[in-house]
């Protein structure tokens, strides 16, 4: 009976978060509960397939044979106040990611894994409304305005120990998505060319490929240690370009083709776990990532001469040059720890990590506004024979950042977010 409410109170924190909205505006890695609930990081802990992106070496510690199952919503808001005290918030789109797959020990001391996850899931859509005033006419126009990113990994993960020490490497077929809104200005108007805004759409998509690896070593009975590397990637996408701006002031398609080259840091990232009790455990992660490495703008090429020649300039609204997206990135830093209790029929969980965002005053825009953050989590885990239940609720702060950007007044402001991210994960024992 205890085993049983022990069960419903899992399902019942889960369904009550569940019901909220999503969208964030972050390139974090989707985590399973358990790596959620101890900071997000978790490098020298088992966490089932939540190693195959982190430090694969530690599928080793499964020592079984099952199936996995996870899910995660993020709920988030972004706000951006501009330099005349205008306040944005962006949409709560119910956005959810999933994932799974299956482990093999094969012996005490070789373990396999296939797997599918979503490596990155960024997503920030705003409502927008802006009254065009001009010599003759006034026009209100609403638009889409929203950039969306995923990284879906398909895995192949292998892992040895030896003694006290383990390794692992995973190899990453990724597949990647794009798809951007966003309105640009007709300066045109004034002379009676068309409407005062057109909206512009970008859907791409492409492939590519990564690998990561990791080391896991048991210093002494309490004390273990962890590191891993995951491999940076670049990836050329292909899709279409749409807007009926060019079409009516130019007699050009409203539909052409479109390109562009999207690329990924390498990331470090190494942590240790302390066993202080039988029932007490504290872990403490901390991850570089390395964005600075990466390409400073996000370039896009058409197919039409008349699209690239045209859309050379940044839009005198939104800030938005539609050949090319800012990416002055720095290199980033995640750090926390985490807490985890056992008790005689659950386990329960606590962290907290601090998360950079690679923002530089440059880069910040509507389409890029992630700032600093603060998470902090509480998770709760019940395993039977076969059957491992694992939720939590994450929630970070976001750091009100202040930009000044001379280059372009409109997006001086103060940026802001908050996101609520519940996930729970099955895994099953064969």
């Amino acid at each position: 009976m205890k085993q049983n409410k022990t069960v419903y109170t899992i399902f019942l924190m889960l369904s009550i978060n569940f019901s909220l909205f999503a969208g964030d505006a972050n390139f974090s890695t989707a985590s399973r509960a358990k790596t959620l609930s101890l900071n997000g990081l978790y490098f020298a802990g088992s966490d089932g397939l939540q190693s195959v992106l982190g430090n694969p070496s530690a599928i080793t510690f499964l020592n079984s044979k099952g199936l996995e199952f996870f899910i995660v919503d993020n709920v988030g808001q972004q706000e951006f106040e501009n330099f005349n005290n205008d306040l944005f918030k962006s949409f709560q789109d119910d956005d959810f990611s999933f994932g799974g797959g299956i482990f093999w020990s094969f012996s005490p001391s070789f373990t396999a894994s296939l797997s599918y996850q979503r490596g990155v899931d960024y997503k920030i859509n705003w409502p927008y409304v802006n009254l065009f005033i001009g010599d003759s006419s006034t026009s209100l126009l609403t638009f889409d305005f929203f950039n969306q990113l995923t990284i879906d990994a398909a895995s192949a993960s292998f892992a040895a120990a030896f003694d006290k020490l383990s390794v692992g490497i995973s190899a990453h077929y990724y597949y990647v998505e794009q798809h951007t809104s966003f309105p640009r200005t007709n300066e045109r108007w004034n002379d009676t060319l068309g409407l005062p805004g057109y909206q512009f759409n970008y859907n791409q998509d492409g492939y590519s490929f990564g690998f990561n690896i990791g080391a896991s070593l048991q210093l002494n009975e309490q004390l273990r240690i962890g590191v891993m590397s995951r491999s940076g990637f670049k990836t050329n996408l292909e899709g279409t370009a749409s807007s009926r701006m060019l079409a009516v002031l130019d007699s050009v398609p409203s539909n052409v083709n479109l390109s562009g080259t999207f690329e990924m840091p390498w990331i470090f990232g190494g942590g240790l776990i302390y066993e202080w009790t039988d029932n007490l455990k504290v872990n403490v992660d901390v991850q570089y990532n390395l964005w600075s490495s990466i390409q400073k703008t996000f370039d896009f090429t058409f197919d039409n001469s008349t699209w690239q020649q045209n859309l050379s300039s940044i839009d005198s609204l939104t800030g938005i040059n539609p050949l090319s997206f800012t990416l002055s990135f720095d290199n980033t830093i995640d750090a926390g720890f985490g807490i985890e209790y056992k008790t005689s029929e659950v386990v329960l969980r606590t962290g907290y990590r601090f998360s950079q965002s690679p923002n530089t005053d440059a880069a910040y825009n509507m389409l890029f506004p992630s700032v600093d953050q603060h998470w902090v989590s509480l998770g709760i885990g019940y395993q039977d024979e076969n059957l491992l239940i694992d939720a939590v609720v994450a929630y970070a702060f976001g750091i009100s950042t202040d930009v000044i950007n001379s280059e372009f007044r409109n997006l001086t402001g103060n940026y802001s977010s908050t996101v609520v991210l519940p996930a729970i994960t099955f895994r099953y024992l064969l």
